[in-house]
């Protein structure tokens, strides 16, 4: 499955506008390749990566390091915990963590108070690699709506 579609950024500085500055993401799914391929772009891309591959591995990791993770990226059909009650389980960790969720669709409404607050954002699998650079930055630089 792809997950990644290859992009040629317009010049140096639009590349250099989507590069970390040594964020701490948190990557979590349940398809290995996935999780691979994204962490390899990301630390190319000066993000500082952790991963998990389940929903209770990454609870884990998240109770664990949550002081540095300034965002997690995250899958909600997982095996084991996914859905609604892997989203409670971080929230309950960190009220105000920011959570991109990655899936092929999405249609859960308990949802719609987290996308409207900027806490949480969707983004449809498969998506070009500059979306997904383009928005962990906005994630990253926006405050969360109450």
């Amino acid at each position: 499955m792809e997950y990644y579609n290859n992009y040629k950024p317009s010049g140096a500085n639009s590349l250099n506008l989507l590069n970390g500055n040594g964020e701490t993401v948190l990557v979590i799914d349940d398809e290995i390749t996935f999780v691979e391929v994204t962490k390899l772009l990301l630390e190319l891309h000066g993000y500082t990566i952790l991963t998990a591959y389940d929903g209770v591995e990454g609870v884990s990791v998240f109770k664990a390091n949550k002081e540095h993770i300034n965002i997690i990226v995250c899958d909600l059909n997982m095996p084991k915990l996914g859905g609604r009650t892997i989203l409670q389980k971080f929230l309950e960790i960190d009220p105000s963590v920011k959570i991109l969720i990655i899936s092929g669709s999405i249609e859960e409404d308990y949802l719609v108070h987290y996308l409207i607050s900027g806490q949480i954002e969707f983004l449809q699998k498969p998506f070009l690699t500059e979306r997904l650079l383009q928005e962990l930055k906005k994630m990253l630089r926006q405050k969360i709506k109450t």
